[in-house]
């Protein structure tokens, strides 16, 4: 069988209960770090985060040209489903061995991020705060929480 995904080019035109014929949507075509926080945060809200795409993308950025860490990109992808959308024939040797330790790092992570309860434990309230979140998943059975707080920084 085909693998769908929806699209929501242009944003959030994606219906839930597609979920049953097509398992992941992306939720937008910016891949920016900064907006990806907004826009997975307040996704999750009504889809799994095993259904939306998000993946760690090259910088600067090619919509906003801002620059975030791999590390940073690496935090927000991995809750969600988790890809590479970069020439990884670009990387330097440190850069390709730490997407290789990140992506190790995933696999590790994914059941607790997947089959988990997802937890929002800062999610901005006002404009002044808007590029602060934190997120954990705990996987009651196996006992093991992912947690990951971001406080993006504009330069």
């Amino acid at each position: 069988a085909p693998h769908l995904r929806q699209v929501g080019g242009g944003g959030g035109r994606f219906d839930p209960g597609m979920l049953h014929y097509s398992p992941q949507v992306w939720t937008s075509d910016n891949t920016d770090v900064f907006s990806r926080m907004a826009i997975q945060s307040g996704t999750s809200l009504i889809y799994p985060l095993s259904s939306m795409g998000s993946h760690i993308t090259s910088v600067p950025n090619h919509q906003t040209q801002r620059l975030s860490t791999l590390k940073t990109r690496f935090l927000v992808a991995i809750f969600g489903t988790f890809g590479l959308e970069l020439d990884i024939r670009r990387l330097s040797q440190q850069e390709f061995k730490e997407v290789s330790e990140y992506i190790a790092k995933f696999k590790e992570l994914a059941p607790t991020i997947h089959e988990g309860k997802f937890y929002r434990l800062w999610a901005p309230s006002r404009n002044s705060d808007r590029f602060a979140y934190a997120w954990m998943c705990f996987h009651h059975t196996n006992a093991i929480a992912a947690v990951v707080a971001v406080f993006l920084t504009k330069t």
